[in-house]
């Protein structure tokens, strides 16, 4: 639902940032006269297990291009009809799976979580999230937005990335 929020609210937004905004808010948990916000998404999430993130194809991903790279996997999958090897016997239906796990679509969504997580929670970059949301939002290039409103690089905002990754625990906001 924050997916769908996130795209009918903000279409001009990229889609890396309504995917980890929407990532990000969707951790809301209630609590004892609080709420939580931040925690890790109970649905599974991976970042690339050396931190290794390539953040120029992250953020140039878009929703057409990563629900077909999802829907593909799905196909490949399903498209062997040997009962055999769906059960991996046969190897080709296993084989075509095993493939794509290593794929964008499989760490894009805990990449984008982790990224806007970064922007949320990091002092080096909550202060002025709203402004490069706001730039995002009015049609800047994510490079651009970043360069404009942190004078960071993408290169520079991967390597803050992969400094925030190695953290032993995330901040959560408790309210």
């Amino acid at each position: 639902y924050c997916q769908l929020v996130m795209d009918e609210s903000a279409p001009k937004l990229p889609y890396w940032m309504r995917a980890g905004l929407a990532q990000f808010y969707s951790t809301l948990k209630p609590g004892e006269n609080t709420m939580k916000l931040g925690g890790p998404p109970s649905r599974a999430f991976h970042t690339h297990p050396t931190g290794d993130i390539d953040i120029n194809q992250l953020v140039g991903v878009d929703r057409v291009s990563y629900l077909a790279s999802r829907m593909k996997s799905a196909n490949d999958f399903y498209a062997d009809t040997s009962t055999n090897a769906a059960l991996g016997k046969g190897a080709a239906a296993t084989s075509a799976m095993n493939a794509l796990q290593s794929n964008l679509s499989q760490d894009f969504e805990g990449q984008v979580w982790t990224l806007t997580h970064m922007l949320m929670f990091n002092p080096d970059y909550r202060g002025k999230v709203g402004e490069l949301i706001g730039a995002l939002g009015s049609g800047q290039e994510t490079g651009a937005g970043f360069n404009a409103v942190y004078g960071r690089s993408l290169p520079q905002v991967r390597i803050d990335l992969q400094l925030y990754m190695k953290q032993p625990a995330l901040a959560v906001a408790t309210v």
